[in-house]
């Protein structure tokens, strides 16, 4: 028995041995998962060419004061993973700690990963820093624009120092009016479109505008027929559960040591229709705070333009026309209070919280995770614009929060 088991233990060392050996001997080469081919053709407007003898290298894109962790792995995947070290031949421009690259300074420079076990494996990246545009402002000489004519439309990125200075065009609905890759806007039919220009370095840096596309005239001049039109259906923008009464709201200055927030409900603000329909050049209108004199006018059955700012809606066809202002709703402040927050709050969230961007589907969180959320507001609050409440009326306990993602955020 003795010897059956030196046997078996000799075989297992023979077995390691030759495992090891054949490891050793294997062509190993290492890959970053988040790099370029060298002559993919987005790199052309991110840098300089490549320097001599770099032609053929993998390319990695970081923002500028930005941090990468790089992703690498060893090929084949037979082979045990090792620790990998890197190190820059400008630190200058991109700084290495580990395997986690900064963009220090706008410019290129050769980043070198290496696998110091045997096998050993070095692997070269050209890493491109570049500067990110932060904001896209959108020019317009008028916001409305006839069926079959065109206006121009500008976009202008910032800083002026960003690599990629163009952007993608983008319509909200072509039936109503198409744009170029020039942002040249054609009118198609009646109605209103936004037009957005997208930042193309990958920043996701956007502007839009509301577009009318409608023949100028004063409200006075209108056709009789084209208010007495049914008006489109208007969905709500969200589902009404049960019997109970959404309410826009406000929600800020959570206190966590009585577990009570401020909330404040709105409302939209709306307009008279006689009132909006008799305006004229050089009248004025009350829209929430401010007193609007009318400089230009412009209006068809959908809307009433006003100062080519403010939007005057026809919405639900009643006595009551909704007010915007560059296509972002209007509201006023109906009440204010502090309401304690119920243990058993249903917080049901349209948006990644991360990333500030739409979820697919709404997803169902806990209070605390509201409790959590509203204490770090930053650039994605519970405005009047995307948020619906529920209360119980007798005890001013909040019983449910409805966050959704809307563009004016």
């Amino acid at each position: 028995m003795k010897k059956f088991l030196a046997f078996l233990m000799a075989m297992a060392m023979l077995l390691t041995c030759a495992a090891a050996v054949a490891e050793s001997t294997a062509a190993v080469t290492l890959d970053v998962m988040q790099d370029y081919r060298a002559d993919d053709p987005i790199l052309a407007q991110y840098g300089e060419p490549a320097p001599a003898g770099q032609e053929d290298l993998p390319v990695i894109l970081i923002k500028h004061k930005k941090h990468m962790k790089l992703n690498v792995t060893t090929q084949p995947s037979t082979v045990k993973s090792a620790k990998i070290s890197a190190y820059s031949e400008d630190s200058k421009i991109v700084s290495v700690i580990g395997t986690t690259i900064t963009g220090e300074k706008v410019g290129q420079t050769v980043v070198h990963l290496i696998r110091e076990k045997e096998p050993k494996a070095e692997l070269a990246v050209r890493v491109i820093v570049y500067m990110p545009v932060r904001k896209v402002t959108i020019k317009a000489p008028v916001k409305h624009v006839e069926p079959t004519e065109s206006i121009q439309l500008t976009a202008q990125v910032a800083p002026g120092s960003a690599n990629v200075q163009t952007v993608t065009w983008y319509s909200s609905n072509e039936n109503i009016a198409t744009v170029d890759a020039t942002g040249k806007v054609t009118g198609v039919k009646r109605g209103a479109v936004r037009i957005s220009a997208v930042a193309d370095d990958g920043s996701f840096a956007r502007d839009s505008v509301r577009i009318q596309v409608t023949r100028a005239m004063g409200v006075g001049d209108l056709i009789e027929d084209q208010f007495a039109a049914e008006p489109e259906e208007v969905q709500d923008v969200l589902p009404v559960d049960g019997s109970d009464e959404n309410y826009y709201a406000r929600l800020d200055e959570y206190d966590p040591t009585d577990n009570t927030v401020l909330v404040s409900i709105m409302d939209r603000i709306t307009i008279d229709k006689e009132e909006a329909e008799s305006l004229k050049v050089g009248s004025n209108i009350q829209i929430g705070d401010e007193t609007v004199t009318v400089e230009t006018l412009q209006a068809d059955k959908f809307s009433i333009c006003i100062n080519e700012m403010y939007y005057l809606d026809y919405t639900d066809g009643g006595g009551e026309l909704t007010a915007s202002f560059m296509s972002m709703p209007l509201y006023e402040t109906v009440v204010s209070g502090i309401m304690e927050v119920a243990d058993d709050l249903v917080f049901v969230d349209g948006i990644d919280p991360e990333t500030g961007t739409p979820l697919d589907e709404p997803v169902t969180r806990t209070a605390a995770e509201f409790k959590e959320m509203i204490q770090d507001l930053d650039d994605i609050g519970f405005n009047a614009d995307n948020v619906y409440i529920r209360f119980d009326e007798d005890t001013g306990v909040l019983k449910r929060v409805e966050r959704y993602y809307t563009p004016f955020q």
